[in-house]
């Protein structure tokens, strides 16, 4: 049974070239994305070219607790185990330091803390399952 790793992020930049080293390695790959649902599509479409039936995506936006729960949901029903949860998304503001609003700060912490703890806390028992790891980037 192949592996299959979740990656928050994953349709643009780094989450991307993560999804495609996991698939020359043969794994199932998750691909999480908020508004950029081409981008992942595409991806999960070259990805099931090369290894058919390998990958999916998932949308959600991880600052709201109601979308991450249906990101679980939704997991649960595409492959049987995570063995790795990649924490990559994160709201990018090219913003000065003096700029930077409060509306921005909270939506900032939510996809660099708040989603990433609270998907840690629902695929907890799949990952001890398979012995997984998680890796978070901030």
């Amino acid at each position: 049974m192949n592996k299959t790793i979740f990656i928050t992020g994953a349709a643009k930049r780094i989450g991307k070239s993560i999804a495609l080293t996991f698939k020359d390695l043969g794994w199932n790959i998750i691909i999480h994305y908020n508004s950029s649902k081409k981008d992942a599509q595409e991806l999960a479409n070259e990805i099931n070219k090369d290894n058919p039936d390998t990958a999916r995506i998932v949308q959600g936006n991880l600052d709201k607790e109601e979308d991450i729960k249906k990101i679980l949901n939704d997991i649960d029903g595409i492959f049987p185990s995570v063995d790795l949860l990649v924490n990559n998304a994160s709201t990018f503001y090219p913003t000065p330091i003096e700029e930077i609003s409060e509306d921005h700060w909270e939506k900032l912490i939510g996809s660099n803390l708040k989603g990433p703890l609270f998907l840690i806390q629902g695929l907890k028992e799949k990952l001890k399952t398979s012995h997984g790891s998680i890796i978070n980037i901030t």
